[in-house]
């Protein structure tokens, strides 16, 4: 099938929704990162994120890559990307689906892109995960390299599991199957999002109430 469709199916067309989190409910999201200095940060999000991820994916085996980029309408616009895809040793197969969409929102408009959202999607064996996990924390640590300038989404479409590591910050999980979400809320339940987790317990364990404060800063990424 067809990635972008196969993606569509799995995930009813807006598995590219932003907010992501609040976009699906009933998903995760997980605070990475932990320490002051950008370093530590940057390794206890990628260790954090891999822990996580190789509970997602090691049954499958492999796994589906889908790279966005706000640009202009046109498929060369991934070219910049593939090449930063290569310094990280991460060779983009030719076998691959490429389709540009209109930005959804405003504010898809003030990240930086022409009103665009171009997405290359391809399939990628298990070994590159922590590549792709470092590509994603690196994102916001200028000192930290190799790393992409777009977004990184990891899917498993056979249990339709969606991972976006969005910053060394935090990383959402969502998707339509609960029973692997609900494994994976308990198993890693110190690792959630604390400001988030009032939400996640009305659908993972509805009879606990929960507050929190919200944190100094976002969560999610403004790019």
């Amino acid at each position: 099938m067809h990635l972008r469709s196969a993606i569509e199916a799995a995930f009813g067309g807006r598995a590219f929704a932003r907010p992501l989190f609040h976009s699906h409910p009933g998903g995760l999201r997980f605070a990475l990162s932990d320490g002051c200095s950008p370093i530590r940060r940057f390794v206890v999000a990628l260790q954090k994120s891999q822990m996580i991820c190789d509970e997602i994916f090691a049954i499958e085996g492999s796994l589906v890559v889908c790279l966005q980029v706000h640009a202009e309408r046109s498929h060369f616009a991934h070219r910049k990307h593939i090449r930063e895809m290569l310094e990280a040793d991460i060779d983009i197969p030719p076998e691959r689906s490429i389709w540009c969409s209109p930005a959804p929102t405003e504010r898809e408009l003030e990240d930086g892109g022409d009103g665009w959202l171009i997405h290359l999607a391809f399939a990628a064996p298990l070994s590159l995960l922590p590549h792709f996990l470092w590509c994603s924390m690196a994102v916001d640590c200028g000192a930290i390299r190799p790393r992409t300038s777009c977004n990184i989404y990891l899917f498993n479409l056979q249990e339709r599991l969606l991972v976006w590591p969005y910053d060394d910050r935090g990383m959402d999980v969502v998707g339509p199957n609960h029973l692997r979400l609900s494994a994976l809320f308990h198993k890693y339940r110190a690792h959630l999002n604390e400001y988030e987790l009032p939400a996640m317990l009305k659908t993972f364990e509805p009879h606990i109430e929960c507050s929190s404060k919200r944190p100094l800063e976002e969560t999610e990424p403004k790019r």
